[in-house]
């Protein structure tokens, strides 16, 4: 499993101060989203050796300000280690520089002229995920408020590295040249470093002097929600106190522009030194479609880079997600996805269905293309679970081609599968055996709840956590946007009208369409007049509803209209004599007309007149059923287009 690279979806300033008591940890840079196995450790046969350089400008050092500027602890953000776990032999060196850019060149050893030597011993990368590799300094290092050049140099013996994993760091890639390395599979590295962008992330530890530093870590809010699903939204945030004592009365405000605006404000009444705590805002409505721009803040401090966190969510009909609205490249571009490489898995999201009556229509992701081969001809298929992991329905399948992948793609259920109201579901993506890499994923800041994995035929869901954001979604129905449609009559003679209907909830507006007109009208029932370019044929009428409370549309419905050339009973030589009713009486629920010709109604009338029955026919013979009917007699009149018509008597016994 890799993490994507590239982007950031958590648009709010974090500061590098993330822990605070007696030690912070201050992170510099911090990630952008990018992650790197070729600029830390990796534990792999390929990297036996690394050299590296790198600056760490003022600019991304202010949390540092809030200490007492002597770091004690050095380390990296582990997104994935190595399985066994690797050890190797690894030296720091630390200077103070007023350098913005990196400026220290491209041979290692070069770049140590003036940097001084802080630890000298091992660095064991684990198996585990999500972690931190933490080195205690030999000797500290007095920081005195500039940038700080780092610089290390990494020896493992062959023993100690997998042939099969690589550890995986959180990184930046935003500076143009951040730094120099270089590597090899023996030792020692090449003296050589080549320049590159890509900069690990940094923890250093420090002592804490703040006595009033309140940091927003992070909010939280879905990134595409159906507002036909969710009548109002709560929205979090966890929020910390970075500072060295208790602090009170800790007054954390939310605000809310866009398609919906709302307004709302918490106090936290007492938060420890160094502690967190989750808070929940006030229920608001999202009832119009658009964009949401989310605030969390808290009031100035002693680092305002950190008082703030931003979101953007998506407000649509019947589409539901964890990423905010970000275009499919941000799945795609310059890393793997999430596969299986075992008997299959199912990649999934957390759900819980709306009070009204829905379905789940379709699951989609984003495929990356890596140049139309990895993935090109693995297949995917949509899949519905339950809060256990139990499979409850699957959908179709799709075979990936090369236009299925750097979009969205949906995967759709051929019976949409209904949901039960107010129960929590898994809605996922299934990978076959051995596929890498069909679901496009993307580093977040920290990890976000709601991605689980599940057995590929079902089982216990476990909490997903090394690939950031997952580009899944899905779309939902809503019995609320139904609607169904029909005709008086789905058989005409050409040049003949007939009615069409449409069916659905109180307030929706319509509109018909055909393949050659998008818009032939716009009220639920319309007549209309069939026209083909042949003798005969078919037109397909779609209408669309729009749903008057919530402005979302609605499923669309089809009727066919079958149009054929009837041919003039007046023209049918001897039509009078060979047109047979029979039997008389008919006494076995049955009555036939034989000897048409072309295409004839066949109107069935009682005594009053009152039609029971027509049927539109272009057969030579046609049998009615009338075995529902009373028994009595009634007229059989048989008529065309040119409206030509014969009539016959008939006895019924039922």
């Amino acid at each position: 499993m890799k993490k994507l690279i590239t982007t950031v979806f958590l648009a709010s300033a974090f500061s590098g101060l993330v822990n605070a008591q007696a030690t912070s940890i201050v992170k510099a840079p911090l990630s952008n989203g990018a992650s790197t196995q070729l600029r830390a450790p990796n534990g792999n046969t390929s990297m036996a050796s690394l050299k590296g350089c790198f600056i760490i400008p003022a600019s991304e050092l202010s949390g540092l300000a809030l200490t007492n500027s002597v770091i004690t602890q050095f380390g990296f953000d582990l997104i994935s280690g190595v399985s066994p776990a690797s050890t190797g032999a690894f030296t720091l060196y630390l200077q103070n520089t007023t350098d913005a850019t990196y400026l220290k060149g491209t041979s290692f050893a070069t770049a140590l002229t003036g940097m001084t030597n802080h630890y000298a011993g091992n660095f064991v990368i684990p198996a585990a995920t999500n972690t931190n590799i933490t080195l205690t300094l030999a000797t500290n290092f007095n920081y005195t408020g500039g940038g700080i050049y780092v610089a290390y140099q990494y020896t493992a013996a062959a023993a100690a590295l997998s042939a099969n994993f690589a550890a995986t760091y959180d990184a930046n890639n935003a500076l143009t040249i951040g730094g120099a390395t270089s590597s090899a599979s023996t030792t020692p590295a090449p003296d050589a470093i080549a320049n590159t962008a890509f900069r690990p992330v940094f923890r250093f530890s420090a002592a804490n002097t703040a006595s009033n530093e309140i940091a927003v870590e992070r909010l939280f809010a879905d990134g595409t929600i159906a507002k036909l699903a969710n009548a109002t939204q709560v929205v979090s945030a966890q929020i910390r106190n970075s500072s060295n004592i208790q602090k009170s009365n800790i007054a954390v405000a939310l605000g809310v522009t866009g398609a919906n605006t709302f307004a709302d404000t918490k106090t936290i009444s007492a938060l420890a030194a160094g502690a967190s705590t989750v808070i929940s805002f006030n229920a608001f409505p999202s009832t119009t479609s658009g964009l949401n721009n989310m605030t969390v803040s808290t009031l100035p401090d002693q680092n305002n880079t950190n008082n703030a966190a931003t979101w953007a969510q998506s407000v649509t009909c019947n589409n539901v997600a964890i990423p905010p609205p970000v275009a499919a490249g941000a799945f795609t571009s310059s890393a793997y996805g999430a596969g299986s490489n075992a008997a299959g898995v199912i990649y999934a999201f957390n759900y819980t269905s709306s009070a009204n009556a829905s379905s789940l229509t379709s699951v989609s992701c984003v495929i990356p293309s890596f140049a139309n081969a990895a993935n090109s001809g693995k297949q995917l298929y949509p899949v519905l679970c339950d809060a256990s992991g139990m499979v409850l329905a699957s959908g179709n399948t799709l075979t990936i081609g090369a236009t299925d992948m750097d979009v969205y793609k949906t995967l759709t259920f051929q019976v949409p599968p209904s949901l039960t109201p107010s129960t929590p579901y898994y809605f996922g993506i299934a990978i076959p055996a051995n596929q890498y890499f069909p679901i496009g994923n993307a580093a977040t800041n920290g990890v976000v709840a709601g991605f689980v994995q599940i057995p590929i035929a079902g089982g216990t869901p476990t909490v997903f956590t090394a690939g950031g954001y997952l580009s899944l979604g899905a779309s939902l129905g809503f019995s609320a946007t139904a609607i169904t449609a029909s005709a008086t009559k789905t058989r005409v003679c050409k040049g003949e009208s007939t009615t069409i209907n449409a069916v659905g909830p109180a307030g929706m507006t319509y509109t018909w369409n055909t393949a050659t007109n998008p818009n032939i009208g716009t009220t639920a029932s319309l007549a209309v007049t069939p026209t083909v370019s042949g003798t005969s044929g078919v037109v397909n009428y779609t209408v669309n509803g729009t749903d008057g409370a919530s402005g979302c549309k609605a499923t669309s419905a089809v009727v066919t209209i079958s149009v054929a050339a009837c041919t003039s009973i007046a023209d049918n030589t001897g039509f009078g004599t060979t047109v047979k009713v029979f039997p008389a009486p008919a006494n076995n629920g049955q009555l036939t007309i034989s000897g048409l010709a072309g295409s004839t109604y066949i109107t069935l009338s009682n005594i009053l007149g009152q039609v029971v029955s027509q049927t539109l026919s272009d057969k030579m013979e046609e049998t009615l059923d009338v075995s529902k009917l009373s028994s009595g007699q009634y007229m059989v009149t048989v008529s065309d287009g040119a409206n030509q018509s014969r009539s016959f008597k008939v006895l019924i016994q039922n």
